[in-house]
């Protein structure tokens, strides 16, 4: 099984901005203009078009919205997971359900409280410094995230309910069925996916703005 990842840095599109705002669908360009500050709108923005760009998702009736919120396309496949945090937007794609997060390592966070709202106990004493290490905290974090939203629940699924540690384990036992993980650091932010099939291939590449938006308009 492969997977392919996709992202680029949003900042890159501030000059874009009013260029690229009709390539992406109409939802999607009233949600990025909601935003107060920049940094939200060009992410929201890049999600958008990186949807359009590899989905053919330009009108709002390619998206459909999940019963918890996640979203999928109206033809049924590929599937696909959408995630930004920091200064990185990215996409995944795959013939298989799964689960794409991210995380910037260097967001302020109040680890003790966080940790609370998604580690179990036995997740702390089997990583002792997650809730005080960032690394360790957001590749938990990441891995929980991709996994909730492989499965399609978001958080109508506890986080606490179920276990993605040792972080040197690649595979775990989650509510009835095996689930593969990958978790890796890229610019200073974590990646997770999640998959039901594994091991699974990751082709990750960055993308250039000017060309991801040339290419929407040619």
């Amino acid at each position: 099984m492969r997977i392919d990842v996709r992202y680029l840095r949003a900042g890159d599109l501030a000059p874009l901005f009013q260029d690229a705002l009709p390539l992406v669908a109409p939802m999607r360009r009233r949600k990025a203009l909601r935003y107060l500050r920049e940094p939200d709108r060009l992410r929201s923005l890049g999600a958008g078009l990186l949807m359009a760009r590899f989905l053919g998702a330009r009108e709002d009736s390619d998206i459909l919205e999940g019963p918890n919120g996640g979203p999928r396309l109206s033809a049924g496949h590929p599937d696909f997971s959408v995630s930004h945090s920091g200064a990185l937007v990215a996409l995944s794609v795959s013939d298989s359900p799964h689960g794409l997060d991210l995380e910037d390592l260097g967001r302020p966070a109040k680890f003790g409280l966080l940790a609370e709202r998604i580690l179990g106990p036995g997740e702390l004493l089997s990583e002792p410094g997650a809730a005080g290490d960032p690394m360790a905290f957001f590749s938990v974090w990441t891995r929980k995230e991709s996994l909730m939203k492989a499965m399609g629940l978001g958080f109508a699924l506890d986080p606490r309910s179920f276990v993605v540690t040792p972080l040197g384990t690649e595979s775990f036992l989650i509510l009835g069925r095996p689930w593969h993980f990958s978790t890796w650091l890229l610019s200073d932010h974590v990646f997770s996916l999640a998959s039901a099939y594994g091991p699974f291939e990751i082709q990750c590449e960055e993308l250039d703005a000017q060309a991801l938006v040339s290419d929407l308009i040619s």
